[in-house]
């Protein structure tokens, strides 16, 4: 008789667990794969919405696109992207165009977000 209840709870236990746990594994791959995607269009999104500053015209501070990478730029890129100035030495630039800092940190944070 033990032979054949032993078998059974056990058989019943692993049922409810799979019954349980499967649904909870599911959800954590979708959950994963939804932030994936997310961060994904959040990139592509960035990448065609960072608009050609060049000093006068469209500004990339006040875009809608610079408003929502905002909070993940660094630091050190911010203040450069909202200083007034733009160093020239000898008729080159000293530091990069507003836009051209935003693509790299885009591509920073496509690498720390482990997209590539």
């Amino acid at each position: 008789m033990e032979n054949i209840i032993i078998p059974a709870v056990v058989a019943i236990f692993a049922s409810i667990a799979t019954n349980l746990i499967a649904p909870l594994w599911q959800w954590r791959i979708e959950k994963k794969r939804k932030q994936l995607e997310y961060k994904q269009n959040l990139i592509k999104k960035w990448r065609d919405g960072i608009p050609y500053y060049d000093g006068g015209g469209t500004s990339l501070i006040t875009s809608s696109v610079y408003a929502s990478i905002r909070p993940y730029l660094s630091i050190e890129a911010r203040s450069s992207i909202e200083s007034d100035r733009i160093a020239m030495v000898q008729g080159q630039m000293r530091q990069p165009f507003p836009y051209i800092i935003a693509l790299d940190e885009i591509s920073r944070i496509e690498k720390e977000w482990e997209l590539l």
